[in-house]
């Protein structure tokens, strides 16, 4: 706090003494006393010379001083029609008694030298350039610097510029742009090595305010109207990637990689992708990588998605392969690279074989498999926020792709069983919301089984179950819920050996789980059985249909079928195998669904969930009766209403009339009202003895 408030003393003072050496170099300049400007400008600049401010209370009072040197500039401009040549003022300024004001107003009367025509430019600009490596303070050799660069902006030889000719081509103003960055980027660099130990992370502060400094120049050289890609490739590219190699200092890699990806076009780096990638490994293990790698990958997607072309250059270029390959490399090479960041640069890659090759799902399992050979051995070592990453990794498959297609990848599995037990569960849901988001049937037992494999951590019990309320338990459960209709199979035998797997497995949830599940179970299973009734009406009403043909006609099928008897038999015998691999020939009848529905309804009333039980089984009464034709198994639905107690729960025994009035006369059903209205009066009873 001391030491704060004396840099903020100092930097008020001299803030004062330079609007006191400006009032002055104005008054001087009025009195066309160019002596005295001289003098008071050099004095004005010397506050510049402190090496006591830090970056940012220094940018204050450059800034201050940036301000004054344009009302000089303006009074050298008007020094030729005095009589006086910008030659010799050139040759004046460098009489000033310090090096740090006289490189400042060199700069000055040098750029307004090549703007008037009386000097090369190229000649005067390397002059500068070099001149200024007289100053070696990091600070302050860098503001000069960038006062350099922003003042020499227009006069650079660049093609077509009225500069370019005989005051040089394209190629000085990249070798000024890139000599004048290396040695900003060495100053930058040097930052970090001056001072103690303990104001390491102060430093580290201080250089990131002035990274924009340093990479000013670049932004430049990729502006410039002549830089082709042959000039980009032969020259610039190579001199940038040796200094960031060079340097080996993390800040300064980070920050001037993502400077180059950023800064130049995108068809340079579709180009150029091996020599970037390839400097990749030489970084310092501390660079964050999977940024770098995640820009460069996203503005090629970027690139691809605004013009298709490109997606076929990408594809001639082996841009995927050359991804996974250079990250493995990085892998190997730093094999203390943290978990978070492997597992971000394949987050990265996947994202890029999306946007590019949305259609090639073997890209997304090489990625996945890419993935987990990187963690092998290491795991994610219990890093929350590599767990986060490796859930986004899995997760972006399963927004643009067939759910459950992605699932069967064989690489997905074991990178999923990384994830701890709550992440786990995270990742289940998503699986589940995919499914839904989708509207996606899954028809198949294999299918399902793989799924509830998945989502296993939502449907079994876990430890953490005490954990959670019951708001977020009915949340989880009622997703699980609307999955199961999305169940669904082609014929009614598979579709109950689908829900009979399905059962399987939501029988380990417990009675929390299954009070929210099992009643869209139980619902799914009469659906199926609603399309076995249908189907099997219709084989009924077509074989009336079939009975009052003419008998000539059957007579003449039975002779054709006679006489071919010999084909179909070999056919049977043939197909005979694929049929029963085939889930439709599953056997199933209305009976035997009925009774999967009974056990169903039983052990939702035993959870207890009581009004669902009786729900379900009035519900299986009155198809039992009214569309399966069985009157006894209805009744044996009404049997289990008054042997499971769920009686006591019926708000108004009307729900039970209502079910049977629409029942068939006969014995049964006779039976079945007496059973109702006999419960009707002893629950009456009951409660005349209450009231």
């Amino acid at each position: 706090m001391e030491q704060d408030a004396e840099a903020a003393q100092f930097l008020k003072e001299a803030s004062q003494s330079v609007k006191k050496n400006a009032y002055f170099m104005r008054k001087a300049m009025e009195e066309d006393n160019l002596r005295e400007a001289l003098r008071y400008s050099a004095a004005m600049l010397g506050e510049l010379r402190t090496s006591f401010l830090s970056p940012q209370r220094y940018y204050e009072l450059y800034m201050q001083v940036f301000d004054e040197l344009g009302n000089l500039e303006a009074y050298f401009a008007d020094e030729p029609s005095k009589g006086r040549t910008l030659a010799e003022l050139y040759e004046l300024v460098q009489h000033a008694g310090n090096v740090l004001p006289r490189l400042y107003l060199m700069v000055a009367v040098g750029c307004l030298y090549i703007k008037s025509g009386g000097a090369k430019s190229s000649e005067i600009l390397k002059d500068l350039v070099e001149m200024t490596k007289g100053v070696q303070h990091p600070t302050r050799g860098l503001f000069l610097r960038s006062y350099l660069c922003q003042r020499s902006r227009g006069l650079l030889p660049d093609t077509g510029s009225p500069y370019a000719g005989d005051g040089g081509d394209i190629h000085d103003a990249v070798d000024f742009l890139l000599t004048n960055f290396m040695e900003m980027n060495k100053l930058w660099v040097r930052m970090q090595h001056q001072g103690v130990a303990r104001d390491r992370d102060r430093r580290e502060k201080e250089r990131q305010q002035l990274q924009d400094l340093v990479g000013k120049n670049l932004t430049y050289i990729s502006q410039l109207d002549g830089l082709s890609f042959e000039l980009y490739a032969g020259s610039v590219l190579p001199r940038l990637l040796e200094q960031v190699v060079s340097c080996k200092d993390e800040l300064a890699q980070q920050y001037l990689m993502q400077c180059v990806i950023q800064g130049f076009p995108d068809a340079f780096h579709l180009a150029s992708l091996d020599a970037l990638l390839g400097a990749l490994p030489e970084l310092q293990s501390g660079v964050k990588l999977h940024a770098v790698m995640a820009s460069l990958m996203d503005r090629l997607a970027r690139y691809a998605a605004s013009d298709p072309s490109v997606v076929q250059q990408l594809l001639d270029s082996h841009a995927f392969e050359k991804f996974v390959e250079s990250i493995s490399k990085v892998a190997e090479l730093h094999g203390d690279i943290p978990a978070v960041s492997l597992v971000e640069m394949y987050v990265a890659l996947m994202r890029f074989t999306d946007g590019v090759h949305p259609d090639k799902l073997d890209n997304v399992n090489r990625v996945l498999g890419a993935c987990q050979r990187g963690l092998a051995g290491k795991g994610l070592g219990g890093d929350a926020k590599a767990e986060k990453q490796l859930v986004v990794l899995l997760s972006m498959p399963l927004s643009s792709r067939d759910a459950v297609t992605v699932l069967s990848l064989d690489q997905y599995p074991p990178l999923m069983g990384l994830l701890s037990g709550r992440t786990h569960k995270d990742m289940a849901l998503k699986v589940v919301q995919a499914v839904l988001a989708q509207g996606m049937c899954v028809c198949s037992l294999d299918s399902v089984e793989m799924l509830f494999r998945f989502i296993a951590p939502l449907v079994h019990e876990g430890e953490d179950d005490e954990d959670m309320d019951e708001e977020d338990m009915e949340e989880e459960q009622v997703m699980v819920a609307r999955m199961l209709h999305q169940l669904t199979a082609p014929t009614p035998g598979l579709q109950f050996a689908i829900l009979r797997a399905a059962r399987a497995h939501l029988e380990l949830g417990g009675p929390a789980r299954l009070k929210h599940t099992y009643p869209a179970l139980a619902f799914c299973g009469l659906k199926a059985l609603r399309r076995l009734t249908a189907t099997q009406q219709q084989q009924q009403q077509s074989g009336t249909a079939a009975d009052t043909a003419d008998a000539p006609a059957a007579d003449a099928e039975d002779a054709a079928k006679e006489a071919e008897s010999a084909a179909p038999a070999a056919t049977a015998a043939t197909d005979a195998p694929a049929a029963a691999a085939d889930g439709s020939a599953d056997v199933v009848d209305a009976e035997s669904s009925l009774q999967w529905l009974l056990e169903v309804a039983l052990q939702l009333a035993e959870v207890p969930a009581p009004m669902q039980a009786l729900r379900l089984l009035l519900v299986c009464a009155h198809v039992s009766s009214e569309e399966a034709g069985l009157e006894m198994l209805a009744y044996e639905f009404f049997e289990q209403v008054r042997c499971r107690g769920v009686m006591p729960h019926v708000v108004s025994v009307d729900i039970a009339d209502v079910q049977l009035q629409h029942m068939q006369g006969g014995e049964v059903g006779c039976a079945c009202l007496h059973l109702v209205y006999k419960w009707s009066a002893g629950w009456v009873c009951v409660g005349a003895l209450f009231s």
